[in-house]
């Protein structure tokens, strides 16, 4: 028996909440469904013990899709000037990095929007065709803070493993 069920959500630290929020609520649609401020003077509050920091603001937000069980994502800003990002190997990725993957029907309008939006794209929508699987049109593009977001649409009418 395993000691965990589902995965319910992903937490990205961000470099600017502001900036995400808009990719993540403004572009893609997630709701935002709760927000919060911690600061620096709250030195008590559980949140710096959780992520194992000092006390600075911090700022963050949850958002999901229309599906409760699907698609949460947390944002927290980290008020931490000296903070060092993340490195990130260019193109592609690296060991121990993660991608968020998404399901969507509007791959096209997705890729317009990104394009538009001047989003870092990695890959336009290309046909991805793997053996026991409905073929998908998938895309790639990296977050404002560069995270691996990966877009997939099934091809619809096509038989598995074609």
């Amino acid at each position: 028996m395993p000691l965990v069920n589902c995965l319910r959500r992903v937490s990205i630290v961000v470099a600017n909440l502001d900036r995400s929020l808009r990719l993540y609520r403004d572009t893609l649609g997630l709701r935002e469904t709760w927000s919060t401020f911690v600061s620096a003077k709250e030195h008590d509050h559980a949140v710096f013990k959780l992520l194992g920091i000092a006390p600075v603001d911090v700022r963050a937000a949850f958002l999901q899709s229309d599906d409760p069980a699907a698609s949460m994502i947390g944002l927290i800003e980290i008020g931490d000037p000296k903070m060092q990002a993340t490195p990130l190997a260019e193109p592609g990725k690296r060991r121990g990095e993660l991608s968020l993957i998404f399901h969507t029907d509007q791959i096209n309008e997705l890729y317009h929007t990104m394009v538009n939006g001047q989003f870092t794209i990695i890959s336009p929508p290309t046909l991805n065709e793997l053996p026991g699987y409905v073929p998908s049109m998938e895309m790639t593009l990296r977050d404002p803070d560069g995270v691996f977001i990966n877009f997939i649409q099934p091809v619809k009418d096509a038989p598995p493993g074609r």
